[in-house]
């Protein structure tokens, strides 16, 4: 099953007037995803998607703010020497004003952009991180976001396999279970698989979509004011 991914990039996304420009992603720019391996998007990777996939332009990747499409030609997307450019033409709402306002300002700042991997090259023979050359990709949105540092980076568990990542073993835990069923075992095999897991759960549990959480103390937090909620309900 392939697996979205997310990169982000500092460039500046400009706003002129209501239309916002920037570049989703820029080709033959090595950089180090998640410590495990150094990647580049090679020229006409995007070829395919541009044409094919019906993109979505959305503020910080959030379904809530959708900003344009490129089945309704609100968001147009081409491929240049440089790399993946993007122009959103915006709604005249409040909200879309403040957003280029504050993109004006330099509030807003950089990109990100989903994607799913169809064609790839692993290159372990250097010394040092292994290199992976994407070569073509699905687009799934592009997004201006606020944290271009921070970034909704995400890596596949595939390209972690690839890599030559390995699961870190579980720590011996004593007494009753403080996750709910089919999660504890799963949580403690591997830091990195800790996303995953949490989108699963709040899917089944919360009903909500799942935003990033800093670390295991955050997750094991919400999981607890979940439990003391439903503890309240039951006590009515």
């Amino acid at each position: 099953m392939t697996e979205t991914e997310r990169r982000v990039l500092g460039e500046r996304v400009s706003a002129k007037g209501d239309v916002l420009v920037g570049y989703a992603a820029v080709y033959n720019s090595p950089a180090v995803i998640a410590g495990l391996f150094r990647e580049q998007i090679a020229p006409g990777a995007f070829h395919d998607a541009i044409v094919r996939d019906d993109v979505v332009a959305l503020f910080n990747h959030s379904p809530n703010y959708p900003l344009g499409r490129t089945s309704a030609r609100t968001l147009r997307l081409s491929s240049d020497s440089h790399g993946l450019r993007y122009e959103v033409d915006l709604i005249d709402a409040e909200w879309t004003r403040a957003l280029a306002a504050s993109i004006a300002r330099g509030d807003v700042k950089g990109s990100s952009f989903a994607f799913e991997v169809q064609a790839e090259v692993w290159d372990h023979s250097g010394r040092g991180l292994p290199m992976r050359t994407l070569t073509k990709l699905s687009l799934i949105d592009v997004s201006p976001v606020t944290f271009p540092a921070y970034a909704s980076t995400s890596v596949s568990a595939r390209a972690r396999a690839q890599a030559g990542e390995r699961p870190a073993a579980r720590p011996a835990t004593k007494g009753k279970d403080f996750m709910p069923s089919g999660l504890h075992e799963s949580v403690f095999e591997s830091q990195w698989k800790l996303e995953s897991i949490e989108n699963a759960w709040r899917t089944r549990h919360l009903r909500r979509p799942a935003e990033p959480l800093r670390n295991l103390d955050q997750h094991l937090r919400l999981w607890a004011a979940e439990r003391a909620i439903a503890s309240e309900r039951k006590s009515f």
